[in-house]
């Protein structure tokens, strides 16, 4: 049996920052959000982040030699113009773009303390591990909480691809988003962050929630995939507070 839901976050990032004085023993409510995962006191629980492919961008006085291992890619003179006008960097020096997979998204990590806090009352154990560490065998042996979006987290879209919601990621039209392929009438083709009234973050976002059974019937799997990485932490203290 499984549940997925789309859920709407509107502004409210600083929610990150309220302290929370719930004591042990945990509210009836999270028993029934949480259901299983409250007992897996023996395995415990493992949250995995998502690792975004992001490039850095890297100033020198001198230049790097052309057999430097770590010097990146070196970026020509005219693009290097750009980014000196663009960022308000000084004249002078050498750029080289570093990419990197270790990027993370602050979101996510922010929204896992109250979900690690809330596991520890419950006597869970929790670990933590990056999406590109991962391999199908980790989904068959442990309980897995997935974080992020699409893009960065690779396990998603073969688990969501035949499931009602799933992600979509940025095409030259739209944003990244969350779809529903077979709506009905009356309901929404695709859930969009609204970003007319700001965009850091977005005054409204959204994220999809979905609570399944492992693939080896024994072990649980969610996901929690904000559209933006405000939505996942603000649907971790959804599910948390």
């Amino acid at each position: 049996m499984g549940m997925a839901a789309v859920i709407l976050v509107a502004a409210g990032y600083e929610w990150g920052t309220r302290q929370s004085t719930r004591t042990s023993p945990l509210d009836p409510a999270f028993h029934k959000i949480w259901g299983p995962w409250l007992t897996y006191s023996s395995e415990g629980a493992i949250i995995c982040y998502s690792n975004a492919l992001t490039a850095g961008i890297r100033q020198t006085e001198t230049p790097f030699p052309s057999n430097n291992l770590i010097s990146g890619i070196e970026i020509r003179e005219d693009e290097a113009k750009n980014i000196r006008r663009d960022y308000q960097l000084p004249d002078g020096g050498f750029f080289y773009l570093n990419p990197t997979l270790a990027h993370a998204k602050m979101g996510e990590a922010l929204g896992s303390v109250p979900l690690t806090a809330m596991f520890t009352k419950a006597g869970v154990p929790v670990r933590a591990v990056q999406s590109r560490f991962m391999n199908w065998q980790d989904f068959r042996t442990q309980n897995l909480i997935l974080l992020g979006h699409s893009e960065a987290n690779r396990w998603l879209d073969p688990i969501l691809s035949n499931l009602p919601f799933r992600l979509a990621r940025t095409d030259t039209n739209k944003p990244r988003r969350i779809i529903h392929p077979n709506h009905q009438p009356g309901e929404a083709a695709e859930y969009l962050p609204d970003y007319t009234k700001g965009h850091n973050p977005a005054v409204e976002d959204y994220a999809l929630i979905s609570m399944l059974g492992g693939m080896d019937g024994r072990h649980g799997l969610t996901l929690i995939n904000g559209v933006n990485t405000e939505g996942t932490q603000m649907a971790l203290e959804y599910l948390t507070d």
